[in-house]
C-alpha cells in the first residue's frame, strides 16, 4: 500500500502527501540522509528500492532535477508500485514542463505550518486568475520581496 509521496527539486522538498500512517518527521529525515546522494546527484531513469524499517520500504527515482520518493508497505514490489511511479512522474512533467518551481514554508509556532508552492512563468504565460490568498497575501508579498516567508509585520 502506498503510504507517502515526497518530491524533491534542487535538494528541497516541494511536495509531500501522506495517504496512510507511515514515517514521522524523524524517520523521514533519516531516510533523506540515506538517499541524500541521489538528491544531490540524481541518477535519472532508474528506480531504486530499499527497506527502511520493519514495516516500510522506499522506492525513489529521479527525472530531470526532481527526485520522487515513495514510501510503501514491505509487501509491495516494483511491479505493483512501478505504474504509480510512472504516472506520478508523467503528471508532474505535464504540470511543470520544464518550468522552474519552488516552495516556501512558514511555521506559525502553534502547531500550524503553511507551504506555498510557485512556478516561474515565462513572459506572456498566464494561469487562471485565483480568488486571492484568503488573508495570507502577506506571505506572497514576503516571497516576492525577500524570497522567503517572513513574519507578518
Amino acid at each position: 500500500m502506498l503510504r507517502q509521496i515526497h518530491i524533491f527539486h534542487k535538494n528541497e522538498c516541494i511536495y509531500n502527501h501522506t495517504y496512510a500512517l507511515a514515517l514521522g518527521d524523524d524517520e523521514l529525515n533519516n531516510v533523506i540522509k540515506i538517499i541524500q546522494s541521489y538528491i544531490d546527484m540524481p541518477m535519472v531513469g532508474k528506480t531504486f528500492h530499499r527497506p527502511v524499517s520493519e514495516h516500510f520500504q522506499i522506492f525513489h527515482r529521479s527525472e530531470g532535477s526532481a527526485l520522487f520518493l515513495f514510501i510503501t508497505d514491505l509487501v509491495d514490489n516494483l511491479e505493483y508500485i512501478g505504474p504509480t511511479i510512472e504516472n506520478t512522474i508523467k503528471k508532474f512533467n505535464e504540470l511543470f514542463d520544464g518550468k522552474d518551481y519552488k516552495s516556501w514554508s512558514y511555521d506559525f509556532g502553534d502547531g500550524w505550518r503553511a507551504l506555498v508552492s510557485g512556478t516561474l512563468l515565462k513572459k506572456g504565460e498566464r494561469v487562471k486568475k485565483s480568488d486571492g490568498f484568503y488573508g495570507y497575501d502577506w506571505m506572497v508579498d514576503s516571497i516576492i520581496f525577500h524570497n522567503e516567508i517572513r513574519t507578518k509585520s
